[in-house]
């Protein structure tokens, strides 16, 4: 987001940023080692997640990591923080067994995945390597 930009180029200057929606990325095939994707995939339907982790797998170099985190749980929900503006936001919940499913299918090998709380959320946490 453009905020999340925002803020980035506070910390860091010097480095580069864009804005664009990860279901299609414009950066060139195995552009990088890892990808970090906390909090951002809970809002992509079950419908879409595979084309996106498929995204993931084409950029990342043969080696790569993908780091992700998502609400556990299953089916969706609605949520409303003060940051949304009084809006609120449809996100989607994933189950361990779900997520290594897709990602398997995607390309990847699951390395790690575990089910942690915090505030009143249970998050589902992967690490993965590509295959």
């Amino acid at each position: 987001s453009r905020n999340m930009i925002s803020e980035a180029k506070k910390n860091v200057p010097e480095g580069k940023f864009k804005v664009m929606d990860f279901r299609k990325m414009s950066f060139k095939d195995k552009s990088f080692d890892g990808i970090w994707c906390m909090a951002s995939l809970y809002h992509i339907s079950p419908k879409e997640l595979s084309s996106v982790l498929k995204e993931f797998n084409s950029v990342l170099d043969s080696s790569g990591v993908l780091y992700l985190a998502v609400y556990e749980g299953q089916g969706e929900m609605d949520i409303e923080k003060a940051e949304y503006g009084g809006d609120s936001r449809r996100v989607y919940l994933y189950q361990e067994k779900e997520m290594r499913e897709f990602l398997e299918e995607a390309g990847f090998d699951v390395v790690t995945s575990e089910v942690n709380s915090a505030e009143d959320n249970k998050w589902l946490e992967v690490y993965a390597r590509k295959s």
